[in-house]
Order: C-alpha cells, then structure tokens, then sequence
C-alpha cells in the first residue's frame, strides 16, 4: 500500500482489511527521542514519489496500481493494469496518457 496519507491512518486502515501494516508506504513523521517533528521522512509517497518509494523497497513488478487523482498518474503508468477508482475530473482528463486505463465508476 501506498499513500500520501499520514502513516497512522493508513496503518489503521490496512488493518482493517486485513493487510500487514509493514507493507505500508505513506507520509512518516519525523521523530526525535519520541517527540514528533515539523518533517516528513523523503522520499514522500505523493505523486511520482509513490514510484520512487515503492522501488526504494522492491523491485518486483507492480502488476496493478489503484488511484483517483492526477497525482496517481505516474503509479498508474508504472503499473501493468492502471485502475482509476471514481477518478476525478483531472485524472479522468489525461487518462487518454495511459491507453490501458481502466476506469470503474467514472462519473459517480
């Protein structure tokens, strides 16, 4: 999983599901001696950096990637099958960028 949400929520909702919250990528606080800092731990997981942290940690092949916004769009066209899930109105414009895009509910 990887988000751009912050790291404990995303832990939580993982959880939820059933996924191992190790196999979590998303926005990490910077921490000193327990105290949480003004920081984000880089490379942060937004946009093209979803690519850049998911290869920091594998580089197995990224069968299928799931977004809704343009700033999914590099994960996306990194992916074998790209899915656009409610994709909003930015995203649903460059879709034509990825051929292979596959868009469920487009115009909820």
């Amino acid at each position: 999983m990887v988000s751009a949400s912050p790291l404990a929520v995303v832990e939580a909702a993982v959880h939820e599901v059933g996924l191992d919250p190790l196999n979590v990528l998303a926005c990490t606080p910077r921490t000193e001696d327990g105290t949480v800092l003004a920081g984000i731990i880089e490379p942060i997981p937004y946009a093209a950096g979803k690519v850049h942290c998911l290869r920091s940690r594998t580089s197995q092949p990224l069968y299928a990637a799931f977004g809704d916004n343009v700033f999914d769009l590099e994960l996306l066209a990194a992916s074998r099958v790209p899915v656009a899930i409610r994709p909003k109105p930015r995203l649903r414009a460059r879709a034509a960028e990825l051929p292979s895009l596959v868009q469920l509910h487009p115009e909820d």
